[in-house]
């Protein structure tokens, strides 16, 4: 008779262990819902609070020890002759491997990189909501100045902005287009009260092509490298080309001081 010794993908001293440092590190999912943030991540971050405190509860409820198997009452109640005595010699000689969790459990590595990741976004999260700071408090006080401006100053304030009207003027563009014409038909008051209660799950406003001299294709491309930042708002192409190559060597710098961090 062969004795079958179910095989674990890590030991029970390994689950507790996996278990213990997800502790540490904590989700933490409260920190990231905003007023806008939408009831659908909300959701998803419930379900996945969900899924690690099961997780814990069912690593936590491993023993770190196996209970001894009493052989001589197994003797006593297998009468078949040489069963037990196969089965024990089966046992013994079987060898339970401690495997480290973090290096072979299925998708570990993907999981370790999306952790890294997001620690990376949290670290310069910091210097980013500092950047919104201060481009509200320029939003409030250009509210009250634009009263008076000029269309001179439009042009000094929104870079590209003279040479955009002279190329719709050039391509006959003598009404405004539709995604104007849309945007100024949302009822604002609305929407604020809509992003105040979390009730916004897409952004109504459409996204204009171009303003002056910052398209929508630079920004969505510099968002997907990780280089877009807010500081941009209203700078001028040389300047927003200099805040992005700063974005890139802060991400990088970062990067190799979490790494760093990891070793010790």
């Amino acid at each position: 008779m062969e004795l079958v010794v179910p095989e674990m993908s890590f030991s029970s001293r390994s689950m507790r262990r996996f278990a213990q440092q997800r502790v540490r590190r904590g989700f933490g999912w409260e920190t990231l819902v905003k007023p806008w943030t939408s009831s659908t991540s909300v959701e998803r971050f419930k379900l996945a609070d969900s899924e690690i405190l099961q997780k814990n509860k069912f690593a936590n409820g491993v023993p770190l020890t196996v209970e001894p198997i009493d052989w001589q009452y197994w003797n006593s109640a297998i009468s078949a002759p040489g069963v037990v005595a196969e089965l024990k010699k089966q046992y013994e000689e079987h060898v339970f491997t401690d495997v480290d969790v973090n290096a072979d459990v299925a998708n570990a590595k993907e999981i370790e990189k999306e952790i890294f990741d997001l620690e990376i976004k949290s670290k310069l999260s910091n210097v980013e909501l500092k950047s919104c700071d201060d481009v509200i408090d320029q939003t409030i006080k250009m509210k009250t100045d634009m009263l008076g401006w000029t269309l001179e100053d439009w042009y000094v304030k929104i870079p590209g902005l003279k040479q955009e009207l002279l190329e719709e003027w050039e391509d006959e563009m003598y009404t405004p287009p539709e995604k104007e014409e849309r945007a100024g038909a949302v009822d604002y008051g609305a929407l604020a009260d809509d992003v105040a209660q979390g009730r916004l799950d897409t952004d109504p406003i459409p996204k204009p092509e171009r303003c002056g001299d910052l398209t929508l294709t630079e920004i969505e491309e510099h968002k997907a490298d990780g280089t877009w930042t807010i500081a941009t708002w209203m700078k001028p192409k040389e300047e927003r080309e200099r805040l992005y190559a700063e974005k890139k060597a802060l991400i990088e710098k970062t990067k190799a001081e979490l790494a760093a961090a990891k070793k010790e």
